[in-house]
Order: C-alpha cells, then sequence, then structure tokens
C-alpha cells in the first residue's frame, strides 16, 4: 500500500538490532502458534490462583516475604488479584513458599495478609464461584440501533460504544467498529489503580527496551491524536533464574519522541517472576490493561480482564471530558474490547502539566523492567493514526507489526520486529502507512 504522498511522514522501526538474517528471512510464528523454543516452564501448565484483598488495591505478593523479589497484581471491585504460578517438574506449588500480600489502597493506607500455599489452594473453589459472578460494576450494552452515524462521538463513548472511524478515509477500522457496536457487549467500570513510580517512558529508537515501528510528522504540522491497532497480548514465560520481575508492556499512543514530550499510551501489561525456595524454582505471572499520560504514573485496569494471546481492539486517543478528539484535551483516553470474552471498557487518565504535541505515533512492545522476560511472538494488526485537529488526516495500513526476540532459542531480549503486509511483493519487511487524507 505504498503512497507516493505521505507528507513527509516517517516511520521508524524501533529496534535495538535489526538483524537481516532474521527479517529477511521466514515471517516467525504468529501469536495463536506456540514458539518452538524450549520454554522454561516447559511441560508446566501455568496454574491459576485468586486472593482477597481491598477491592481496587495495587498489591506487591512477595514470596517468604522477600522485600526486593514481588509480583504486583491488581484486585478488582470484588478484590479479588488473579495471578498464575507454575514450579519446577516434580514439585508442587502446595509445597510453594508462604505469600505476603501487601496492598496499597486508593486511600493510601496499607494492608498485608499472609497466605501460605495450602490455604490460598484450599480457598480456590470459594473464590472461583465468587469469580463466576457477574461484576457489580459490569452491565450489558444493547446493539446500537438506527443510524450508526447518527450519534456523536461523545453520545457513543458515554453509552459504552467505541468512537466511530470515518467511513471514507478508515474504511476497514469503520467496519470493525460495525461488527462490535451491532452486537451486545459486556461493559465493565475500569476499577482504576494507581501504580506509583511505575512508567512506560519515552527512550531513545535504539535502545534494546523497545521494538515496533513509530510514525513521525517530520515537520509537517501535523499532530497525531489517535494511535489504534487490534493486538494480542504477549504471553511470558518467568526466567530462568530468581531476580526481580519482569515486565512486557504492549501498546499503541501518541508523542513522547523528545526527553520534554509527553506520551499518552493504553496496552496491556505482563509480568513474570522467578523465586527459588528450598532449592526449587517457582514461577510467577500476570496480565493487565493499563492506560498512561506520561511522564504521570501507569494505571492499571484492574476489571478488563485479559489473558495471553487475547486479542484486544485497541482505541487510544487524547481528548476532552467527554471524549471529543482534541489536540489540546486534558485526557488519554483508550477503548479496549477482548474478543474472546465480549467485554469492553472505557477510562481515561488526565494529563500532566505540560504541553502535548503528539509528533509521532507508535506500536510498541516496550521492556518498563530493563530486562524483558520469555515472551512468545506476538503481533499487533491494523496500526492507524489519526490527526484529528488538521483536517482529519488519517494514516492507516493493512499491515501486522510482528515482535519477536533476537534469540529464537531463549527469547529474553527483545530486539526484532517488521511489518507483514499482505499486499507486498516482499511482504516481511514493508513499512509503509497510507495516507488517507
Amino acid at each position: 500500500m505504498a503512497n507516493d504522498d505521505r507528507n513527509r511522514y516517517y516511520l521508524v522501526v524501533l529496534l535495538g538490532v535489526l538483524s537481516c538474517e532474521v527479517a529477511c528471512g521466514n515471517a516467525p510464528p504468529g501469536p495463536a502458534t506456540e514458539a518452538t523454543a524450549n520454554k522454561l516452564t516447559e511441560g508446566q501448565t501455568p496454574i491459576p490462583l485468586m486472593f482477597k484483598a481491598t477491592a481496587n488495591s495495587r498489591c506487591l505478593l512477595k514470596p517468604n516475604n522477600d522485600a526486593t523479589l514481588y509480583l504486583s497484581v491488581d484486585t478488582d471491585d470484588r478484590g479479588l488479584g488473579h495471578f498464575s504460578m507454575a514450579t519446577e517438574p516434580g514439585a508442587t506449588i502446595t509445597n510453594g513458599p508462604t505469600l505476603t500480600v501487601t496492598c496499597l489502597d486508593a486511600d493510601g493506607s496499607t494492608n498485608t495478609q499472609t497466605l501460605t500455599m495450602p490455604s490460598l489452594v484450599d480457598d480456590q473453589s470459594r473464590l472461583q464461584a465468587e469469580d463466576a459472578q457477574p461484576s457489580p460494576s459490569a452491565y450489558q450494552r444493547p446493539a446500537l440501533s438506527g443510524d450508526p452515524d447518527a450519534p456523536t462521538q461523545a453520545e457513543l463513548i458515554s453509552r459504552g460504544y467505541p468512537p466511530r472511524p470515518d467511513p471514507k478515509t478508515s474504511p476497514g477500522a469503520y467496519g470493525r467498529w460495525l461488527e462490535i457496536v451491532s452486537k451486545p457487549v459486556t461493559v465493565v467500570a475500569p476499577g482504576l489503580v494507581d501504580h506509583p513510580g511505575t512508567f512506560a517512558s519515552p527512550v531513545s529508537a535504539t535502545t534494546p527496551a523497545w521494538a515496533g515501528v513509530e510514525l513521525l510528522n517530520a515537520g509537517t504540522g501535523y499532530a497525531f491524536t489517535e494511535a489504534d491497532s487490534n493486538l494480542y497480548v504477549p504471553k511470558v514465560y518467568a526466567p530462568s533464574s530468581a531476580g526481580p520481575a519482569r515486565w512486557a508492556s504492549f501498546w499503541n499512543g501518541m508523542g513522547g519522541t523528545c526527553n520534554v514530550c509527553e506520551l499518552a499510551q493504553a496496552g496491556s501489561d505482563s509480568e513474570a517472576l522467578t523465586y527459588s525456595f528450598l532449592g526449587t524454582l517457582h514461577y510467577y505471572t500476570q496480565y493487565n490493561g493499563f492506560i498512561e499520560f506520561w511522564p504521570n504514573n501507569k494505571i492499571g485496569i484492574s476489571n478488563f480482564s485479559i489473558a495471553p494471546n487475547d486479542y484486544l481492539e485497541n482505541i487510544t486517543w487524547v481528548g476532552d471530558s467527554s471524549g471529543n478528539e482534541s489536540l489540546s484535551g486534558s485526557y488519554v483516553w483508550t477503548y479496549l474490547y477482548n474478543y474472546r470474552t465480549n467485554t469492553s471498557v472505557t477510562t481515561n487518565a488526565g494529563r500532566p502539566s505540560g504541553t502535548f504535541y503528539g509528533e509521532s505515533a507508535e506500536w510498541v512492545l516496550e521492556d518498563p523492567s530493563g530486562t524483558m522476560p520469555t515472551f512468545d511472538d506476538t503481533q499487533m494488526d491494523y496500526p492507524e493514526a489519526l490527526a484529528t485537529d488538521w483536517n482529519s488526516h488519517d494514516w492507516d495500513s493493512d499491515s501486522s507489526l510482528l515482535v519477536t526476540s533476537v534469540s529464537p532459542t531463549t527469547h529474553d531480549t527483545l530486539a526484532d520486529a517488521w511489518l507483514i503486509d499482505p499486499y507486498s511483493s516482499n511482504p516481511h519487511i514493508h513499512y509503509s502507512f497510507q495516507n488517507n487524507n
């Protein structure tokens, strides 16, 4: 879908290392297919577990009350925190270390409880029954009736529908929008949980902490106010030795290409921790949605349940308090839809005191912790960006962004990303966005 008139917009590949040995060869396995690498927990199926604490709190799970090695888990509006655990072959999770759970509540107070693994396992039936009940914040949003183009964007957002793409400039996105709004969907309140001191922040385009693509305005005067995609939640694996938890954030957003440029973003977070106890390794993982207007803290979306390889619609934009898209808006907004659970959430986060330039749009798999966990190859589909305040210029692609690692055997170093475009004669390295004007 190359276009000769791209208004001097540049598409940059964000890589630690772009290896032609990888990028010029065959595409990696898709996210729905397990990679062939030997996984650290191969044969060890992670067991989903829950605990109960104060609702909408950020909790630290500390094996053996270790102050430095912990997994962070947000509780939902019922106070349920979800994570998974696995062990080395021949061991059982009931022989795992006691978990000290310290939760920071919305009012700033902390609560601590100690959970032995046998008692936690015994409590799962009761917690699963509670989890099976509808969330108190959830409601069934009906299919959109009447003329789908009649409601204003603010009206759609207030009723639980995603913002409407332009059917002329974004026919593909408009078709996907119609699919979602034409059926009943379960809508949940976000259950926002502040993550103090946690950021997915701007970094150099050559750092190994990022892999993805970036659309730059290259001094044209346009500013991006929206970035969208359909993404697969990366499946992560705990490292082979004990150490601090590792994260993988998969997001789309706008801005952040300079140290003073605010960055608006939203997507999925995956976290993995390995802890050694009595000579046995225990592996912990958790997944959640997030929204962030950097340099403000990252905010977890606790009521929106996601799991590895879930397929999410992710619409992220900057707008006013009603969701009307605008470069001068005081909020970053996101609409997330989970195709597996038929569940959606719409939420926003306030912008910092500063200037949002919207000088770029990004689609990125990032390592905020500094060390990427093992992860399966993953991808984003249908990347799209809008410059709404300038006559609604719209850049989109029929491509898929695939992200893999530099090492196909360990998958522990984030490095390689490329676009797969089915319409290109060289489909594995085709980096074109079309300006639909």
